[in-house]
């Protein structure tokens, strides 16, 4: 007891935050612990041939914490008052005066002990980049940007500088605080390379001054932008427009000098709107009845008659089947057959009964999460079974429920 309040005492009388360089603190580490801690039999397997060795420790554990030199390894080693954990072990204490640089060093945040260049822009490079660069980064967010790590993504900020416990950018590495580890698809980050990010973070995560190419703005996915309904474009020849639609393209097709081709025939109409809705072509006797027909709405006649057609639902959820995955058999090795027609019949009857999207995806959604026992309405229930009970196979219902519903 009467050792520590000694060297307190005299740690207490130095300057307080002396201006502390990184080599000064290298050449106090290097003539006091280069010793024991140089070499391939370095004691406790601790390497100091260098500041950034501190990140990495030893079998202890990192032996600095940048901006906290009481929860030091370092700090607490060479001024604990007991001589038998205190270092070195051997020869001469570390004087009061080195003691209190290296305490500032390490509260001050360490600096020097982590080069942003050089000790982490190599590991997100080779971890993260894949995905968080380039013009379409997954969550908004550009790693490879300096500004892209100051901002974060559409999910907010990925670090707290100062505070490697609270950033997302470690919890996400660690796959710690209920957070995917990431990288998903690639190997998990090295306990060093973890270490090293959370170091820099805990010293401040300073970055380099300087330019960068500048990235273009965050977009906000199309499914959560507010519809604006724009202003209708004026046009030269006004009587080619028959609807706002009409304005939109003759105005650029003026732009370049062009109009609308001719009017199509009428057996060209019918042929082409047959295609679109119901995915059949019209028969001779609706060709010319639709030829013969010379009411001003003739057209929009065509058009309520195929939306009333039970083909209808089988062309437009045909789309939406693809996207589940619907199929007669299960696919796989086995690929044996299987029930699923009611399925795709509720499928199609819901197109044709004009069902809101809304509960369109309610009862799909609610029957795929919650397998309610449903009466009336069992046939939602397929989209879950479509695909079969394999790990393998999860993963791929769940990239079809993205695919339908969020559009990823």
């Amino acid at each position: 007891m009467k050792s520590a309040i000694v060297v307190w005492t005299a740690l207490a009388a130095l300057p307080l935050f002396a201006q502390t360089s990184p080599d000064q603190v290298a050449t106090i580490l290097k003539s006091s612990c280069g010793p024991c801690h140089l070499g391939s039999q370095a004691a406790g397997k601790l390497q100091l041939n260098g500041l950034a060795a501190l990140v990495n420790g030893g079998a202890s554990g990192p032996a600095v914490r940048p901006g906290d030199s009481q929860h030091s390894q370092l700090f607490l080693r060479i001024s604990a008052a007991d001589s038998s954990i205190r270092m070195p072990p051997t020869g001469k204490p570390l004087t009061a005066e080195q003691i209190r640089t290296i305490k500032d060093w390490i509260d001050t945040g360490a600096p020097g002990l982590i080069d942003f260049a050089a000790d982490i822009q190599p590991i997100l490079r080779a971890n993260c980049y894949a995905c968080h660069s380039g013009a379409q980064p997954k969550g908004q967010l550009r790693l490879h940007l300096l500004s892209g790590l100051r901002k974060g993504g559409v999910s907010g900020p990925v670090i707290t500088p100062g505070k490697s416990t609270e950033s997302r950018l470690v919890h996400r590495i660690e796959g710690t605080g209920g957070e995917q580890r990431m990288p998903l698809k690639g190997q998990p980050l090295k306990i060093e390379e973890i270490a090293r990010i959370r170091s820099w973070i805990d010293a401040g995560a300073r970055l380099p001054e300087g330019t960068e190419t500048s990235a273009a703005p965050m977009e906000k996915h199309w499914a959560y932008k507010k519809p604006i309904r724009p202003q209708v474009p004026e046009v030269k020849h006004l009587s080619l427009v028959s609807n706002p639609i009409d304005a939109f393209l003759l105005a650029k097709l003026e732009q370049h000098n062009l109009t609308f081709s001719p009017p199509a025939s009428k057996e060209t109409l019918i042929r082409r709107v047959s295609l679109d809705l119901i995915g059949l072509p019209p028969t001779p006797a609706e060709v010319q009845a639709f030829v013969d027909d010379s009411r001003t709405d003739a057209y929009e006649r065509l058009v309520d008659h195929l939306l009333a057609s039970p083909h209808y639902g089988e062309r437009w959820a045909r789309p939406w089947l693809d996207l589940a995955r619907y199929a007669d058999t299960n696919g796989y090795e086995a690929d044996h057959r299987r029930t699923m027609w009611k399925f795709r019949d509720w499928v199609i009857d819901a197109f044709n009964r004009d069902m809101p999207f809304d509960q369109f995806s309610i009862e799909q959604i609610r029957a795929t999460c919650f397998r309610m026992r449903l009466k009336a309405r069992k046939s939602p229930l397929a989209f879950i079974a479509i695909h079969s009970s394999t790990k393998r196979a999860a993963s791929t219902k769940t990239r079809a429920i993205l695919r339908c519903w969020l559009t990823v």
